[in-house]
């Protein structure tokens, strides 16, 4: 891989960790399988060249300098530099590894964060939207003790919330992972507000300077024995997620009629048994692998008047976390709420538009691949109407027609297709 220029590391390495599966050790000493944390965030960086590494520690520090000691002879290419804070605080700690740094661009890692991703993939996810920052974020099975950020149907961040604040319907929401880049030149005056270092740049940055970057990989919280071992069950599957292909392909797939039944006049609630579960239990077998999955739907009943966005956007958030109970980890939705046609009763005029996002536009897949660094020509679309099919042939992907009515079709292409990953 080529070396990134110009980007230094702050690793947040303070935390107590009197709730890991290991107290006497701080949070970023815990070990995944046989491997700790530090180590990992090491090698991880490490892939992307020469860099400067800030470790900001607190509690425990003794022992993670001899962690570091050890490490830095492996690691001989990173500076490798180490601060020590008066424990008062991750927002203060931030900011005495931002005076350490001499990049312009920083990437900011939380020590207790487990991640095996492919870190240039992300930061070039990043540097796509020119954006002042970009929040690494992923649907999340606590999403209501995590904070959080709303993704609009666009893939932008609309909307930043604490723990406990997260809205379903104002966006699709996507838990912060505990990775985040910024530009070290937009951080004027870190919230005294925030308790939390990436909600204290986003404070500081604002949220229309930020962008989204989805979770390509995998990444864990282990600040309870329960998350610990969560990551070391995908430790043990995935041993290391970096760039054997920095663009890879992904799965495609429409909601209605080929996910879920079919409400012409929009959905406003959602249960298991609205879904084809031969076609989840594809989607798991995708994801149990890393592969990417994306949502790409039509939503014209909301140009129609006859849902609306908040409605979508809640039926999408419930239809992502009954995924993710079924082992589906969807990396981005996306929806066109447009329709071209007039005439409809309490119809919304700003949204009858010919438009690039409704398929057989290309506008969805085109900003997903952008986003995700995916590379269309690998990929796959799962859909059920001619509209699904053309958008798919215009890409030159791999099609599996499937309809919702027919939900014990063996889906023989998208098996092969996932076979082949």
């Amino acid at each position: 891989m080529q070396a990134d220029q110009g980007i230094d590391w702050v690793v947040l390495a303070g935390g107590f960790g009197t709730r890991s599966a290991d107290p006497s050790r701080p949070k970023i000493l815990q070990r995944v399988g046989a491997t700790t944390l530090l180590a990992r965030h090491l090698v991880n960086v490490a892939a992307l060249g020469p860099s400067r590494v800030v470790f900001v520690l607190h509690h425990g520090a003794d022992q993670v300098r001899r962690e570091l000691e050890s490490e830095r002879l492996k690691h001989t290419h990173l500076d490798i530099v180490v601060a020590e804070d008066a424990g008062i605080g991750a927002v203060p700690a931030l900011g005495l590894g931002l005076s350490l740094c001499k990049s312009e661009t920083v990437g900011l890692i939380l020590g207790d964060t487990y991640i095996n991703a492919d870190l240039q993939r992300l930061l070039r996810s990043w540097r796509y939207s020119g954006r002042k920052m970009g929040v690494v974020g992923r649907v999340s099975e606590h999403i209501f003790d995590s904070d959080s950020v709303s993704i609009n149907h666009e893939l932008c961040v609309t909307a930043f919330s604490h723990k406990g604040n997260a809205s379903r319907e104002r966006g699709h929401l996507f838990g912060l992972t505990g990775l985040a880049f910024f530009d070290r030149g937009t951080i004027k005056l870190l919230s005294k507000n925030a308790k939390d270092a990436i909600p204290a740049i986003l404070e500081d940055v604002g949220v229309s300077e930020c962008s989204f970057v989805p979770a390509l990989g995998h990444f864990r919280d282990t600040g309870t024995p329960e998350r610990l071992a969560s990551a070391e069950k995908l430790d043990s599957l995935f041993a290391n997620m970096g760039a054997a292909d920095p663009n890879p392909g992904a799965v495609f797939f429409d909601r209605d009629d080929t996910l879920v039944r079919d409400e012409p006049r929009g959905r406003v609630s959602l249960a298991l048994d609205d879904l084809n579960m031969e076609f989840v239990r594809q989607l798991a077998a995708a994801s149990e692998r890393g592969i990417s999955l994306h949502m790409v739907t039509n939503q014209p009943a909301i140009a129609k008047g006859w849902t609306t966005f908040e409605n979508t956007y809640a039926v999408n958030n419930a239809l992502a976390n009954i995924l993710l109970t079924e082992g589906v980890k969807v990396t981005t939705m996306q929806f066109c709420p447009h329709h071209p046609e007039p005439g409809f009763r309490g119809e919304n005029t700003n949204l009858k538009i010919l438009c690039q996002c409704r398929k057989p536009g290309t506008g969805m897949f085109l900003n997903a691949a952008k986003v995700a660094s995916i590379d269309l020509k690998k990929s796959i679309m799962v859909g059920d109407s001619p509209a699904d099919e053309q958008a798919a042939k215009a890409l030159k992907m791999q099609f599996q027609s499937i309809v919702w009515g027919n939900r014990n079709a063996r889906l023989s292409t998208l098996e092969a297709w996932i076979d082949s990953h």
